[in-house]
């Protein structure tokens, strides 16, 4: 072989295999900031300042999407009234920005560990919504109390929403005297401080 065009061969691989590395890292970068979302469905709720070539930041809310079939609803409550609710239990939504829009619905599942960040914005006090949260990290939003995520279906057929509602859940528990209540506090705080 001639030993030019074997020296010309060798810088041709190396630039070959240089070229193919940054063509995979091209192609991660595209992959990493590829939009998708964990389910399949209907986009809803899209970020009114979303224009084409605007530069967002990271873990920032573009949209919302959600299954017309599979609607849920997704409450908050207080670990006071916890003991008062169990699965299976009805419910009634009711709508903030329209108060003709009602929905029964019955408990499905009570998550067993509080909330150490809220999902969804849309409940936030910082965003309009009845929780009080404080953000320690960017985009985390942080709830002032202990709150337990409660996830209830429709107990009746139901219209699909077309976009995320905000409201109020009315749920049927047990019934508790404030007397009640307030023992219990007063015994959890003297647990607590008695300590081992």
């Amino acid at each position: 072989l001639d030993r030019e065009l074997l020296a010309h061969s060798k810088v041709t691989e190396q630039e070959y295999e240089a070229s193919l590395a940054e063509y995979r890292g091209l192609l991660d970068e595209r992959a990493r900031l590829e939009v998708s979302a964990p389910i399949a469905g209907k986009v809803v709720d899209v970020d009114d300042g979303l224009t084409v070539g605007t530069w967002v930041k990271a873990k920032s809310r573009l949209a919302s999407v959600i299954d017309p079939a599979a609607v849920i609803v997704e409450a908050y409550i207080d670990e006071a009234d916890l003991d008062r609710i169990a699965v299976g239990d009805t419910a009634m939504f009711y709508a903030e920005a329209d108060n003709r829009i009602e929905a029964p619905l019955r408990i499905a599942e009570i998550a067993r560990a509080s909330t150490r960040a809220l999902r969804d914005p849309y409940l936030a006090s910082v965003y309009g919504g009845p929780i009080t949260v404080r953000t320690q990290k960017q985009n985390e939003l942080i709830p002032d109390r202990t709150l337990y995520r409660v996830t209830l279906t429709p107990s009746a057929p139901l219209l699909p929403p077309t976009r995320v509602l905000r409201g109020q859940v009315m749920v049927r528990g047990e019934a508790a005297s404030i007397a009640a209540r307030t023992w219990r506090a007063v015994f959890a705080v003297v647990v607590r401080e008695a300590g081992p």
